[in-house]
């Protein structure tokens, strides 16, 4: 379960799994300023590239994962939608951003496939937690976009404009592979996060650490 923490006017959640921390920082918690372990992060690109993380310039993707304890990966967010796939039995943290593009590239999907074909984990052996992003009824897109997603999950159209739900098209996603434990972000203000589509320069920090 999400839990909103609250310490001198700093606002952030957290999410405790069973060996891993995920925390969702907001426009009033800096993770990168607050976690004092080492970090990693990506430059991203709306891609679906899988990087794993490592010492050095920060690699091109949009999703990172690590099998090292006690280190915080992390990706950037002002809109778009992360995700923690966390597997107990393998002791790996995948953290993933996806908005319009990513989803239609199926990184969520690639990376579920590539961790069965090279290391066997099998999709019911992760645990999948979503992280605060955009709503639905904030996000119209285009008709160049609607032909990707036209009879895709997640499509909504409502009073002749069509919207995106990330939330929705990717809980199709992970369903149709077979995730099972699968945890939502709680309905909270939005104002406490920063959003491209307002305007907003600030990134919110989204990301994770295997513990001991």
């Amino acid at each position: 379960m999400w839990l909103r923490k609250e310490k001198e006017r700093k606002i952030w959640f957290e999410f405790q799994l069973e060996g891993a921390r995920i925390i969702q920082g907001t426009k009033f918690y800096n993770l990168l300023e607050e976690i004092k372990i080492p970090s990693f992060g990506l430059k991203q690109i709306h891609s679906s590239i899988i990087v794993e993380a490592s010492s050095g310039d920060e690699p091109v993707g949009d999703c990172i994962f690590t099998k090292r304890v006690g280190e915080f990966i992390y990706v950037k967010t002002a809109d778009c939608l992360p995700l923690a796939f966390f597997s107990k039995k393998y002791r790996i943290l995948g953290i993933v951003h996806t908005g319009w593009r990513g989803t239609y590239l199926k990184i969520t999907e690639n990376f579920i496939k590539k961790f069965f074909l090279e290391r066997g984990i099998k999709p019911d052996e992760w645990e999948v937690v979503f992280g605060g992003c955009i709503d639905y009824k904030d996000y119209e897109i285009g008709n160049d976009v609607v032909k990707l997603f036209r009879g895709k999950e997640g499509l909504v159209e409502e009073n002749g404009k069509f919207y995106l739900d990330l939330v929705k098209s990717n809980i199709e996603i992970l369903k149709k592979f077979g995730v099972k434990n699968i945890h939502l972000f709680p309905e909270t203000d939005k104002n406490l996060f920063f959003s491209h589509r307002k305007g907003e320069r600030g990134r919110n920090i989204f990301g994770g650490i295997i513990l001991p």
